[in-house]
């Protein structure tokens, strides 16, 4: 890679520009943690990334999108269960929701995402939270339960009322103890009923 990656947090892969370079600073001054800018990551480099929990920033308008894919493979293929992925400088007029493909993908950023509103999804994100739109998430869940019937004895077809109401939380960038405040619940008891969220909408955990 270049540099030292020890003991770092989060990583931007994408070109190094002026924005990128302004980016990572930003998120170490108000996370107080290295960030690195990385143009590349050679094969079997993803191993050399800090041994705890790992965010990987990929740059939407730099990555062509079989890069991208093959980037995702990877970190799904060497089973990197502390690197999570989240995807920034996205255009929401673009088709993105096959992100959700991969487990692995917890977070969007859009191009139009706010320093305050990234701050505030890149820490949600290290505390092992998601962080996905609303009108994305719905989109998501209309499309594939479109034309499907609930299987006989299933419990896994519907969200209960519960569920929907901490999703729409989830989706909105509340975080797990908001949503446990605000709902009455324990933070444990918050982050079972996302697990099961996401494991009835078929987005692996």
């Amino acid at each position: 890679m270049g540099e030292d990656a020890r003991g770092c947090q989060v990583f931007i892969l994408g070109e190094k520009t002026i924005q990128t370079t302004l980016l990572a600073e930003f998120l170490r001054l108000n996370l107080r943690d290295h960030c690195l800018v990385l143009d590349d990551i050679p094969e079997n480099e993803l191993r050399s990334l800090n041994g705890g929990t790992s965010l990987l920033l990929m740059d939407f308008s730099f990555l062509t999108e079989d890069v991208l894919v093959s980037l995702l493979d990877r970190v799904t293929d060497e089973r990197r269960k502390q690197t999570f992925v989240a995807i920034f400088n996205v255009n929401r007029e673009e088709p993105h929701d096959y992100f959700l493909e991969w487990p692995e993908v917890r977070g969007i950023f859009y191009d139009d995402t706010t320093q305050g509103q990234l701050l505030k999804g890149v820490r949600a994100l290290l505390e092992g939270e998601c962080w996905f739109a609303r009108d994305f998430v719905t989109r998501y869940l209309h499309r594939h339960r479109a034309g499907k019937k609930r299987p006989a004895g299933s419990t896994q077809a519907v969200l209960t009322s519960k569920e929907q109401q901490i999703l729409d939380y989830v989706a909105t960038g509340h975080s797990n103890k908001e949503i446990a405040s605000r709902l009455n619940i324990s933070d444990r008891t918050v982050k079972t009923h996302v697990y099961n969220i996401f494991k009835k909408i078929n987005v692996k955990n």
